[in-house]
């Protein structure tokens, strides 16, 4: 947490009361302001959308308000973009105002996306009229059943008094607990009508829950969890994406260089401690669990991007700390929960240590595997230099995220979208700040990587806001980059060029030579460069190398959006899922 957001959180609370009190002196309002009005007071500050009845008039109310609207050019652009948003931000900063019936459906990708990764999103849909004498509303859908099993809450406002309470019910569900998803409902009829309770308030939540609700029992946990941590000599902590919701993390560094205690981290976690830690251990994580005697999840879940857990020793002992309780339960035999908010709950965990364990330079560490760890990490980054100097042509994903590597600042959010790209930027691209790094994460949607970065840079503006994109996943959503242009969010975005998802392999290795169709292999010469220009924006073609330097350089000191297309080498090992 930076020094002056307690004066911004104070001076925020302050500009609310304030609203509040004038909404509660005004004369009848209109449902479209209710919403407006009632995002505001819930510390809202930008509304993604794409216009359409019934919320037209709502949007125009958003802008009334003082909220930034982003007209989107599609419901699943404007959804990822929010989700992006808020993750950024840290809170629930943005929301999401789409129309009736598909344009509902069009949001789902993005809610599945936030309800995976436990991110917060608030979803508004119009519901059509219903007053039609039975014969039932152009564009009818049921939304709240639709959205109910990938959501936190969902809910319908029938009238115009229900909209604020459905409003204020659904933003404190969103960050109660573990984030997530939430949806409401607006009728047409509730959105034209008017009311004399314009708004609704209610106490705003971090993701934080009590450690557990038998006191003692936390305190008997916690002791458990100290006194393995003291005994064990090869640890590992394994930090996810959840540190996003626990507001601060200078415990971190105190944890891990006080008990010298090596580390992974999952994609969206880099940069929560640098990539450059000597105690990083990201790139032979599975090296460092096979050998593990305590493994300690913070943030993290046993998913895909860990593995589901399979590589660490059998007999390890495992700590979870976590603040859904389905994600902090014991690995049966051998764990320990710890449910709650992860800066709280670690800093129990310091406390309860020993004044003799806790000192730095003090604990019983195994320092010879930790030297082994650190040298298998040299030999993998020495492979991937490797990998980068072999010339190609065309060239290498490899070779040509060196280039970025070399012109990247620290400060930079690199949101990255594809296979081959994304597999390789992960090796490149080191993060050094938080948030750094966004992918889709859990779920391992494409084509988020275009809208991400748009959320980013508006929940963001001082850090320069990078998309690295396989050419399939751009094609999926890269319309929106004119939505950047248009509304002047100045983002760069790297397309690899390498003929289709998986370039050249997954058509030769699935359909074979002789197949006459070419399902999997694009047309020859696309240019993403061009496609940019036609938007109305810069577009760049980089096709030998060192032109990615000096086209990088240029993008990041434009103050408007820039989409270089990187003539790729399509013949590569794709990535498989684990």
């Amino acid at each position: 947490m930076r020094p002056d957001e307690g004066e911004t959180d104070a001076a925020a609370e302050r500009a609310r009361q304030l609203l509040l009190e004038r909404l509660q002196r005004r004369d009848p309002v209109a449902g479209h302001d209710v919403v407006a009005r009632s995002l505001a007071l819930h510390g809202v500050t930008h509304v993604y959308g794409v216009p359409g009845r019934p919320i037209d008039a709502t949007l125009a109310a958003c802008l009334r308000e003082g909220i930034r609207v982003i007209g989107a050019r599609h419901q699943q652009g404007a959804t990822l973009m929010s989700v992006a948003h808020n993750y950024v931000a840290g809170g629930l900063r943005s929301a999401v105002i789409v129309s009736a019936g598909p344009a509902v459906t069009n949001a789902a990708t993005g809610v599945l996306v936030a309800h995976d990764n436990r991110w917060p999103l608030l979803v508004i849909g119009g519901q059509r009229g219903t007053s039609t004498g039975g014969a039932g509303p152009f564009q009818g859908f049921d939304g709240c059943s639709f959205f109910a099993p990938v959501t936190k809450h969902a809910a319908r406002a029938s009238t115009t008094g229900e909209l604020a309470g459905c409003l204020a019910e659904a933003c404190h569900a969103a960050m109660l607990g573990a984030p997530g998803p939430v949806y409401v409902d607006a009728a047409e009829e509730a959105l034209s009508g008017r009311t004399r309770s314009p708004a609704a308030r209610t106490q705003a939540h971090r993701a934080s829950v009590p450690i557990a609700r038998d006191g003692a029992a936390a305190a008997g946990l916690l002791r458990e969890a100290a006194s393995a941590l003291a005994a064990c000599r090869k640890p590992v902590l394994l930090i996810g994406k959840g540190l996003r919701w626990s507001g601060e993390w200078t415990w971190l560094r105190q944890f891990v260089d006080g008990l010298s205690i090596p580390f992974a981290a999952s994609p969206m976690a880099r940069g929560f401690l640098p990539d450059d830690h000597p105690l990083c251990v990201s790139d032979v994580r599975g090296q460092a669990l096979a050998d593990a005697d305590l493994v300690l999840m913070v943030g993290a879940r046993f998913n895909w991007t860990f593995h589901y857990g399979i590589e660490i020793a059998p007999g390890a002992t495992v700590i979870r700390v976590d603040v859904d309780p389905d994600e902090s339960s014991p690995m049966p035999g051998r764990g320990i929960a710890l449910h709650g908010d992860a800066a709280a709950t670690m800093r129990q965990l310091l406390d309860s240590l020993s004044p003799e364990v806790a000192a730095a330079g003090t604990a019983r560490r195994d320092t010879g595997w930790i030297a082994r760890l650190q040298a298998l990490r040299s030999a993998s980054e020495d492979a991937v230099r490797a990998q980068a100097a072999t010339a190609l042509d065309p060239m290498s994903p490899f070779a040509w995220l060196r280039e970025v590597r070399e012109e990247l600042p620290a400060s930079a959010i690199t949101v990255l979208d594809g296979n081959v790209v994304m597999a390789a930027a992960q090796r490149m691209l080191p993060v050094h700040a938080p948030l750094g790094r966004i992918t889709a994460a859990s779920n391992g949607c494409m084509g988020t990587g275009i809208p991400f970065a748009i959320g980013a840079k508006l929940a963001c503006p001082e850090r320069p806001v990078v998309a690295l994109c396989g050419d399939f996943g751009f094609g999926l959503t890269g319309l929106e980059l004119e939505t950047a242009i248009r509304h002047k969010v100045p983002i760069t975005a790297i397309v690899a060029n390498n003929g289709g998802p998986g370039g050249a392999t997954r058509q030769r290795e699935f359909f074979g030579s002789q197949c006459r169709e070419p399902v999997a292999a694009y047309t020859d010469g696309i240019r993403h460069d061009r496609i940019m220009e036609a938007l109305g924006g810069r577009g760049i073609r980089v096709q030998r190398p060192g032109q990615l330097r000096t086209a990088l350089r240029a993008a990041l000191a434009a103050d408007s959006p820039t989409c270089i297309d990187v003539e790729t080498n399509g013949d590569v090992q794709l990535s498989p899922v684990i």
